[in-house]
């Protein structure tokens, strides 16, 4: 299995792609109000909502809503484990239901995965009325961006940023925006060179 977990979602969408299923993710879309509209919006017209399960699932609180607006939408869910994850750590909501495990690619995971996804059940109808969106989800790197643009920035300081989006990378929905707030901070022409080599390593991984 790819080691970073970008990589290792990207192979389990290509999987369920081969399968014949149409899959939308949101990884281009930009942060914000009309984001999360868009992704609610694609939640109510699925016919499943698939759970990549890893480490960077449970930090996500964005996921998290995701999952119980799904929930109240009458939609299934599919939980698959990418990277491992303690069963003791899973969220309340996905403990019970059966987790498909694709952390080592092989036939028995294809295999595995093929079967869950042929015995899904269908889709409830969306209730009338539909549920109450959540809330737009506070980004991880919300405020960062101000931090990286900020007049001056001590040695501390950078490092301490550099840190933060190092951290933000692990999360599929942060992912672009921190790699942006990365270059944007490499281009300061007050980088002290430990900050620039944490940076340059980061953008090289």
């Amino acid at each position: 299995m790819p080691g970073r977990t970008g990589e290792a979602v990207q192979a389990l969408l290509d999987a369920v792609r081969r399968l014949g299923h149409q899959v939308w993710v949101d990884e281009q879309l930009p942060g914000g109000q009309l984001w999360w509209h868009e992704i609610l919006a694609q939640i109510r017209g699925c016919d499943a909502m698939l759970i990549a399960v890893s480490p960077a699932l449970l930090k996500s609180h964005a996921a998290t809503l995701e999952r119980q607006y799904g929930r109240q939408a009458g939609k299934p869910l599919l939980p698959v484990m990418i990277k491992p994850v303690a069963a003791a750590m899973l969220p309340p909501d996905l403990a019970p239901v059966q987790l498909i495990d694709y952390t080592t690619l092989g036939p028995n995971a294809a295999l595995d995965l093929a079967r869950a996804l042929q015995w899904l059940p269908p889709a409830s109808p969306l209730p009338d009325p539909l549920p109450n969106p959540p809330p737009v989800p506070i980004s991880y790197v919300s405020g960062l961006s101000d931090r990286v643009r900020a007049k001056t920035l001590s040695f501390d300081e950078q490092l301490a940023v550099a840190a933060k989006l190092r951290t933000a990378l692990d999360q599929p929905t942060e992912r672009q925006e921190a790699v942006k707030l990365l270059r944007e901070l490499y281009r300061r022409a007050d980088l002290y060179a430990a900050p620039a080599r944490e940076i340059e390593k980061l953008l090289r991984d």
